[in-house]
């Protein structure tokens, strides 16, 4: 990748990675343009290009599929939106590899469920949100996680937040949920090496953010505008991909979170390395004979409806110690109104709130969204917030809806189900037959 991109990459342009990389990268790149940026003595600077290069290999060697039907795709190195036409081989990951790989994944009926494994500290803001919406949205037809192993920071967080399951190893981090805009002013540079710049232009923000001049006010004015404009869209993306509250997002302050913190937090679901990250995916995508469908949402566990029916089974079904072996035909009576009752409060309950969030002013325009938003057991208030920040469904696959929209988080969710033909009261049924079981004729 030439000099010249990627100095325009790092400098006097909206970036969402974390601050210490950023540093790195950037005395790279001055050291490399003549410039004198380095630290303290002693203190190294690692090659870029070797670094970005590895990263980059890994990714574009395609999707890792393992026998169970799991795809894992690495996400790794500064990230970039695309690769120039002129570009050597090497370089950052870029969000068009990663998206088609994302697709080849979506699509391949023999793939069960998507690992994102992440270990990058964020990069570009152009190309990132339209990536993020895809991953949202695949997660109706197949189960998708991400673990951070061993940092998922700025863009990268974006995109690990939008999986179904977070997970990451204590040591990991994620975070830095904010965006930074930096400018090189070399003018004193310039006057030590006798240099001096004139400019002509036409249009009074012609020449903003030059190197070789101060930045004016109304410049540096306009870029804090474009940076919190950014910022705005960082914090709905990772509040509606992570269901949490648009404050609390704000309040990390762009921190950068580890371990369990991470997970206290809300930004994370769980403390895992990728081995166990990827065996609990496997679990959940051949326990649940996971080929398709709608994926539970952040906070849901991997074995939790197993878990329950195996309880609900065991206290049906279980003598108590010192019983005999064949419980009084009474106490199975009882038993079982009990449970049929529990069963029955819990239809009723699923399918008004069903009915709340498909009968909203909101979902009238967002059918198969509501349905989804049904389906992972979201409550009216929260599916109503969703709603409303996602625009009218329209036609066409989820990629090319998100990759051709705007660098907008918003993007509601496809699907290919006509909202004709979703069957709320079959949905709800199943939903309650997980945790109930079936009910008897």
């Amino acid at each position: 990748m030439s000099l010249p991109h990627l100095l325009s990459l790092a400098f006097n342009a909206a970036l969402m990675v974390e601050p210490r990389k950023l540093a790195v990268i950037s005395a790279v790149l001055a050291d490399r343009h003549g410039l004198e940026l380095n630290g303290p003595e002693g203190w190294s600077v690692p090659d870029l290009s070797a670094m970005t290069a590895s990263a980059d290999r890994r990714t574009r060697a395609g999707l890792a599929l393992t026998a169970e039907g799991v795809a894992v795709l690495g996400i790794a190195g500064p990230l970039v939106h695309r690769r120039m036409p002129s570009a050597e081989s090497g370089g950052p990951t870029t969000y068009k590899s990663i998206a088609f790989q994302f697709k080849d994944a979506v699509e391949d009926p023999s793939v069960r469920a998507i690992l994102l494994e992440i270990d990058s500290p964020g990069g570009e803001v152009g190309g990132v949100f339209q990536l993020a919406n895809y991953i949202y949205q695949a997660r109706q037809s197949k189960p998708v996680w991400a673990v951070a192993n061993e940092g998922a920071y700025s863009a990268a967080y974006a995109l690990g937040s939008s999986a179904g399951r977070l997970l990451l190893p204590s040591t990991a981090g994620v975070g830095s949920i904010g965006v930074i805009w930096q400018h090189m002013n070399q003018a004193k540079f310039d006057q030590a090496l006798g240099v001096e710049f004139t400019v002509i232009q036409a249009g009074a923000r012609k020449n903003d953010f030059n190197p070789h001049f101060e930045v004016a006010p109304e410049a540096h004015a306009w870029a804090q505008a474009e940076v919190d404009r950014i910022y705005g869209i960082f914090v709905d993306a990772v509040a509606r991909n992570r269901g949490l509250d648009e404050k609390a997002v704000r309040a990390t302050e762009a921190g950068l979170v580890f371990g369990e913190a991470a997970v206290e937090a809300g930004l994370a679901d769980g403390i895992a390395g990728l081995d166990q990250a990827l065996a609990e995916l496997t679990e959940y995508a051949t326990t649940n004979r996971l080929g398709g469908g709608i994926t539970a949402g952040p906070a849901a566990g991997p074995t939790e409806p197993k878990q329950e029916e195996s309880e609900m089974t065991v206290e049906a079904n279980q003598p108590a110690a010192g019983a005999p072996n064949t419980p009084a035909p009474q106490t199975q009576a009882s038993d079982k109104a009990a449970l049929q009752a529990a069963r029955d409060e819990a239809v009723s309950a699923e399918r008004k709130r069903a009915a709340e969030i498909m009968g909203c002013e909101e979902a009238k325009e967002r059918p198969k969204l509501a349905a989804a938003l049904v389906e992972q057991g979201v409550d009216l208030a929260a599916a109503q917030k969703l709603l409303a920040a996602t625009p009218k469904e329209s036609g066409g696959s989820p990629l090319d809806r998100a990759m051709a929209g705007v660098n907008n988080p918003d993007v509601g969710a496809g699907g290919e189900s006509e909202p004709s033909k979703i069957d709320l009261a079959a949905m709800m049924d199943a939903r309650v037959a997980a945790r109930y079981g079936r009910r008897e004729a």
